[in-house]
């Protein structure tokens, strides 16, 4: 018989209001299961539809004609009725006829329908016996409907919800090739909820994953990379192919804003990573009965309630989190060099190396990832202030990490991971030392450190440049990116009309040092009073 459009028709009603009855897969295109027969019948419902729709807009424009006729908070609530129909997001609305229709009964067993609670208040005291709308699609209306379904998360109303809004994405948004008022809205209300649940939805993450590989970059850009940074944890080899990958060909082809909006893109989502999803997967794997790769003497395990739950595979995910900072190391440094270390592309990839300084103190994270040396030593060569600021807080952080690694029980060494963060730290002393000795000892370029791999040039070479004081060239007072500091703080410590010079700070480094810090550039002094005793004393 094959498939018969009427049966598919009324399987595909069922299955969006009842899924867990429905097991089958059905297609994903609309058509018209149930053709129209009666035409005089339909045409006479659609003159009375059209003569209720002019009424409902005479109304409206009475109302509008009248304002203090209105009660204000009644215009916010009710919608004409040719909105609702253009709507794709349904209006809470509960269409059973048994329910409770008073909030002041005290009857248990008698439920208020969902779109009479207005209030937090009333919602507490109804909360036991709330009944959910008909269209579950309502939930990204109502705030207060949010609570009911985040406090008890019913599988079922999950799947509903999943069905539903998977439907309305390929249809608003992946069926069509331009940019609509409608999928604008649908995306921003989707996005909301995600926000308010703190987890990304996963039938989402499936039409991302569709549609990353068609997407030109541009429609619903703002909303598609913040989609993107509630993805769930995966082993990176599946996350590479499924988001990184697509990301890449637009990334490396974009102006260099697109680049930094994927920059804070990957910044937040690495947050998420370890802030959300590295708790919720341990979480996981316990309630499954599983044994985690991280004692949990590192990350309290926490009963993390989720509206999605799905079961997860057993991986190694701190790698995952490795491999994607290296990942994102490396388009960090082709952008700066393709664009010349643009200050807004720098600032970007500062924002998100800081995070990852900060990932083991603050998430208890089992690894410290530090940054190449390109983008070490393009932070402290740059020709903006702020970059050799923000590098030395960052070095800070990661000494930091180095010592709260160090104190980790041997219990929590997995996958190798301790020992693959302690290995850093000979190549972390070497960016210290090239820092200390470029801002404050003067001994850039002196030859006397073999294991330095900024300041390492033949002895051919430096004769040839024949600069005067070659090793201060990148002392904090004669650094290209503080010279306009150097000519401010002589300025107002100077008498007027004396001619100043950079090098006149080396007998008021400290004071220079707080000068600094009184402009925003805290990470300076910061940095040099944590590695160099002179510099903490005056």
């Amino acid at each position: 018989m094959g498939m018969q459009p009427f049966i598919i028709g009324l399987l595909s009603i069922y299955k969006l209001y009842r899924p867990d009855l429905v097991s089958i897969a059905l297609p994903r295109t609309r058509r018209v299961y149930f053709k129209q027969t009666e035409t005089q019948w339909g045409a006479s419902i659609r003159r009375m539809q059209e003569a209720r729709r002019k009424a409902t807009t005479d109304q409206d424009a009475f109302q509008d004609r009248h304002p203090a006729s209105w009660d204000a908070k009644q215009t916010a609530l009710t919608q004409p009725s040719k909105r609702r129909r253009l709507e794709i997001i349904p209006e809470v609305q509960t269409t059973a006829s048994w329910v409770n229709t008073s909030l002041t009964s005290h009857d248990s067993n008698c439920l208020v329908p969902m779109e009479q609670i207005k209030t937090f208040k009333e919602l507490l005291q109804n909360m036991h016996r709330i009944q959910l709308p008909s269209q579950i699609g309502s939930v990204l209306r109502n705030p207060l409907l949010q609570h009911v379904v985040s406090c008890s998360p019913d599988p079922v109303l999950a799947a509903r919800f999943s069905y539903w809004i998977q439907s309305v994405l390929f249809e608003e948004i992946m069926n069509t090739d331009k940019e609509t008022d409608t999928g604008e809205q649908l995306l921003k209300l989707l996005i909301n909820f995600t926000d308010f649940l703190q987890e990304g939805v996963p039938v989402c993450e499936n039409f991302l994953i569709k549609y990353l590989h068609v997407w030109n970059g541009r429609h619903y850009r703002q909303y598609i990379l913040k989609l993107i940074t509630r993805f769930r944890l995966y082993p990176f080899s599946n996350l590479n192919d499924v988001l990184l990958e697509p990301l890449r060909k637009l990334f490396f082809c974009s102006s260099v804003y697109f680049k930094c909006q994927v920059l804070v893109c990957f910044k937040e989502l690495l947050y998420n990573f370890a802030a959300v999803e590295w708790p919720r997967y341990l979480n996981t794997l316990h309630c499954q009965g599983q044994e985690a790769n991280i004692a949990e003497t590192t990350v309290n395990v926490q009963n993390f309630h989720s509206m999605f739950v799905e079961e997860v595979e057993e991986f190694c995910a701190p790698q995952t989190m490795i491999d994607f900072i290296h990942y994102v190391d490396k388009m960090c440094l082709v952008a700066l060099w393709r664009h010349k270390d643009h200050c807004l592309l720098m600032q970007c990839a500062s924002n998100f190396f800081e995070l990852v300084s900060e990932l083991t103190l603050r998430h208890h994270l089992p690894f410290v990832a530090i940054p190449s040396a390109g983008i070490i030593y393009r932070s402290l060569f740059s020709d903006n202030a702020v970059p050799v600021s923000r590098l030395g807080n960052m070095i800070v952080n990661y000494r930091n990490a180095f010592n709260g690694l160090k104190g980790l029980p041997e219990s929590t060494d997995t996958c190798g991971l301790e020992r693959q963060g302690l290995e850093h730290i000979a190549a972390f002393n070497i960016f210290i030392l090239d820092a200390s000795d470029g801002l404050w000892r003067y001994k850039a370029f002196d030859g006397h450190s073999t294991q330095s791999s900024a300041f390492k040039l033949d002895g051919a070479t430096m004769q040839q440049l024949a600069i005067p004081r070659i090793n201060e060239s990148f002392s904090i007072h004669q650094h290209q990116a503080f010279l306009f500091f150097a000519y401010k703080f002589l300025k107002k410590t100077q008498p007027e009309g004396k001619k100043v010079h950079p090098s006149q700070i080396k007998m008021f480094r400290h004071e220079y040092l707080d000068f600094l810090t009184s402009k925003g550039l805290v990470g300076v002094k910061e940095f040099l009073t944590t590695f160099i005793r002179s510099a903490s004393t005056r």
